[in-house]
């Protein structure tokens, strides 16, 4: 036999086996307990079944590690028709584990998480996937009820293409909690929605680190989700670490913000945030801490609900982990502003009240386009003199700029021809996140 050949069907014989590797075995469970032992056996590339039905009070734990190349999936048999009510839960322990298709619908908890990725070793998820998965309307009859309907712990894990809709209880919609720097984990493509208004803090919609986490460098990304009527309280994202970025989600009807609650290095990019067609006041960005860059946004319709469509908090001398740090050494440029009948930036938030007393200081605007109806608040408010504040090269339409008039700031009557593209942003829609199998219902 020629080398040529031998080595043709060497190659053969190799492909073969990585076949058979990537394959794995298929298994069906319906309870826990059958999960439970068929976790015990697990090898790489294994598939774990649960057949469609309706079930109710099962605690799912899918414990394994997979690899990068063949993960270990527990998926439904059909996307969207293995439906887990009751106090149906799932905690995701391991490496390179996938979740895939399922439907926690009408259910109650009285504490804990719906769905939990673990935190503590030899059972600490890392490099995990959600994918494909509903959580409707799981709510308590109290609403002081505390649970968070997703909890995200261990390192580099990812929760996409989901549908989170109807929380209506205190508790947060997506948590990330963190144990240490460079977590990375990824939150795209899902949808958000139904968040009525709460009672008070606790209702965030994301929220991504504690307090106590504000100089540990996350590294998360939330990237291409939509949130529609995210109404829980004034942070439907919340904000509270280092080093995470913010991408291209649209916010669509949501009374409350985007916010830098506490936490510096963060990126704000591309995000749209619109009224929706029944009207009703909606935020815009809020921001404390320092080197952040809110660049290629765009508003419409807020109304100034934290102040301005953005908003820049005032610090704390000496700040304690749960206060308001002093906005420093930021980036705001080639943002645009259309139809906001509130401010468009609020300079010093809060000044005055609770200790927040330091301004802004090393800030840049620059090159954000702003085009504001007749009979709009002044475009800029500022309680106080601002004196860290750069103006750059900003084109106004429209408008007052109210006290604060500051040089960089260019009057014109139309939109630029090279700017007209920006009026036109990437606007997601319930077509574009979320499960495939969810989106034909909505």
């Amino acid at each position: 036999m020629h080398a040529n050949k031998k080595m043709d069907l060497v190659g053969l014989m190799i492909l073969s086996l990585m076949v058979v590797s990537a394959t794995g075995k298929k298994l069906e469970v319906r309870t826990s307990q059958e999960l439970a032992k068929a976790c015990e056996g697990l090898s790489p590339g294994d598939v774990l079944v649960i057949p469609d039905g309706n079930y109710r009070d099962l605690n799912l734990a899918f414990r394994g590690k997979g690899t990068e190349a063949n993960p270990i999936f527990l998926r439904a048999e059909t996307p969207g028709k293995v439906i887990l009510s009751g106090k149906s839960t799932l905690t995701i322990g391991g490496d390179y584990l996938v979740v895939d298709g399922l439907t926690f619908r009408n259910g109650v908890l009285g504490g804990g998480a719906v769905v939990q990725f673990l935190k503590h070793r030899p059972s600490l998820a890392s490099f995990c996937t959600l994918r494909n998965t509903a959580i409707i309307d799981y709510n308590p009859k109290k609403i002081e009820t505390r649970y968070d309907w997703v909890s995200v712990s261990g390192n580099s894990n990812v929760v996409e293409r989901c549908w989170f809709s109807g929380q209506s209880h205190l508790g947060v919609t997506l948590a990330v909690h963190l144990a240490g720097a460079n977590a990375n984990h990824v939150i795209r493509g899902n949808y958000f929605g139904n968040r009525p208004k709460g009672r008070g803090n606790g209702f965030e919609t994301v929220r991504v680190g504690y307090s106590q986490n504000r100089m540990t460098s996350a590294g998360c990304v939330v990237s291409d989700n939509l949130f529609e009527k995210c109404d829980g309280e004034i942070e439907i994202i919340s904000n509270k670490s280092s080093d995470n970025q913010y991408l291209r989600n649209t916010f669509l009807g949501c009374r409350g913000c985007l916010t830098l609650r506490v936490g510096n290095r963060c990126v704000i990019r591309e995000n749209v945030f619109l009224r929706a067609k029944e009207g009703g006041a909606i935020g815009g960005i809020r921001v404390s801490g320092e080197s952040h860059l809110i660049e290629g946004n765009y508003l419409s319709g807020t109304a100034g609900m934290a102040g301005g469509a953005v908003s820049l908090i005032a610090g704390i001398p000496n700040s304690h982990r749960t206060g308001y740090f002093q906005v420093r050494k930021c980036e705001i440029r080639d943002n645009v502003f259309v139809s906001n009948t509130g401010p468009i930036f609020c300079l010093d938030a809060g000044v005055g009240t609770k200790g927040r007393e330091l301004l802004p200081q090393e800030v840049k605007v620059s090159r954000n386009l702003m085009i504001s109806p007749r009979g709009a608040k002044p475009l800029i408010v500022s309680a106080r003199e601002p004196t860290g504040i750069d103006w750059g090269k900003n084109i106004v339409i429209g408008g007052s700029l109210g006290a604060v008039q500051p040089k960089g700031m260019m009057l014109r009557k139309v939109v630029p021809r090279v700017l007209k593209k920006r009026l036109k942003p990437r606007v997601l829609k319930r077509k574009d996140v979320g499960p495939g199998w969810m989106r034909s219902k909505s």
